[in-house]
């Protein structure tokens, strides 16, 4: 499954892109070039990019996904 397939499923299956569930994503410039966003930060997803408030964030820079403190999505070959 891939990074937007889980977001969608959380948000619509499941009904809690809360703070139980936390992005991580390539953010150059951020320690250790990663950076994180909780679910309830997340305003809005549209086929290329997820939104917070301040920005679009292409899906292809998520690298993990946890939901309820279990990784449910991880980029192969990054960590």
């Amino acid at each position: 499954m891939f990074a937007r397939e889980m977001l969608n499923k959380i948000k619509w299956q499941d009904k809690r892109l809360d703070e139980s569930v936390v992005v991580s994503y390539t953010h150059r410039g951020a320690p250790d070039n990663t950076a994180h966003i909780k679910g309830d930060k997340i305003t809005d997803l549209k086929k290329s990019f997820f939104y917070n408030s301040e920005t679009g964030i292409p899906y292809h820079r998520i690298t993990r996904i946890t939901y309820d403190g279990k990784i449910v999505f991880e980029r192969k070959g990054k960590t």
